[in-house]
């Protein structure tokens, strides 16, 4: 392997990990918000802030 194909190797390695924590956090966030509305404590999270 050439220093042009591990550089391209190397981007592209952290170009997935960049999506793949993003939507990783993104579903996080997501579950949390779902969870705490079918407990009814959404409304109050948002008013205190």
């Amino acid at each position: 392997m050439t220093d042009k194909h591990l550089n391209y190797f190397a981007i592209e390695t952290h170009y997935v990990c960049c999506i793949t924590l993003g939507t990783l956090a993104r579903t996080a966030f997501q579950w949390t918000v779902d969870e705490k509305r079918k407990h009814g404590h959404g409304e109050e999270l948002w008013n205190e802030s």
